[in-house]
């Protein structure tokens, strides 16, 4: 799974030119969010966003990357149970 977000050419890439790089993978996407959060040390707040065909994540990643705040997926009709 992981290499159909990141491809292992990219993942050399950034390896050669020095960044630390490691794999984050879960079985889908609300768990891999679960996974990432997991890395995060949080002051105890998150984002909650769609998971589905959404630019909502990508809009918040910056402001959450500078303040540490994981992003953690959804669905549009209930919260996954690797979510939760």
């Amino acid at each position: 799974m992981g290499e159909c977000a990141i491809s292992n050419n990219i993942y050399k890439q950034l390896i050669q030119k020095g960044y630390k790089v490691t794999r984050i993978v879960g079985n889908n996407r609300y768990d891999t969010s679960v996974q990432v959060a997991e890395q995060i040390s949080s002051n105890n707040q998150i984002f909650l966003t769609t998971g589905a065909d959404s630019p909502d994540p990508l809009s918040i990643a910056p402001y959450a990357g500078k303040m540490q705040i994981p992003i953690l997926l959804s669905n549009n009709s209930e919260l996954p149970s690797e979510v939760l």
